[in-house]
């Protein structure tokens, strides 16, 4: 039974562990299981600054170029966080992957110049995060997209 998560693409300040919502409607099994996956995985590290060692911390391999290296970082940085903040859980697989969101048009006049520089490296891209958990009903794949 798959769940696919990602954040609301209409909500551009939207942090699941700073929620002020009044009502809550209390989750349970795999609504559940998705709603603690997408805090920590959403979180990142140090924004809550009650409990500042929180989240997944992607600081360290944003911003440089994409690699096998730095998937295969960010990958043990995700089961890291998973492993730290849901230990119940049983990670079965995760894979992740760049997702290309947008390329710079490097002839538009308004793009700076130190980003026309940067030339085939101007690409906005997101973490593409597809995991398999054990669960006491069997295997539950999700899916999220981490965006910069």
């Amino acid at each position: 039974m798959p769940i696919r998560e990602s954040p609301p693409a209409s909500d551009a300040g939207y942090d699941p562990a700073l929620s002020l919502a009044t009502a809550i409607r209390p989750l349970r099994g795999l609504d559940a299981l998705a709603a603690r996956l997408r805090l920590v995985l959403e979180t990142p590290a140090g924004r809550m600054p009650w409990r500042p060692e929180f989240g997944l911390d992607l600081q360290g391999i944003v911003g440089g170029p994409a690699s096998t290296t730095r998937l295969d970082e960010a990958r043990m940085r995700i089961l890291a966080a998973i492993g730290n903040w849901l230990p119940e859980i049983e990670v079965v697989s995760c894979d992740v992957a760049l997702a290309e969101l947008e390329r710079l048009d490097l002839r538009d006049p308004t793009v700076p110049t130190a980003e026309r520089a940067l030339g085939s490296q101007a690409v906005s891209a997101a973490l593409e995060i597809r995991l398999v958990l054990q669960t006491d009903d069997g295997p539950v794949s999700f899916e999220a997209a981490l965006t910069p």
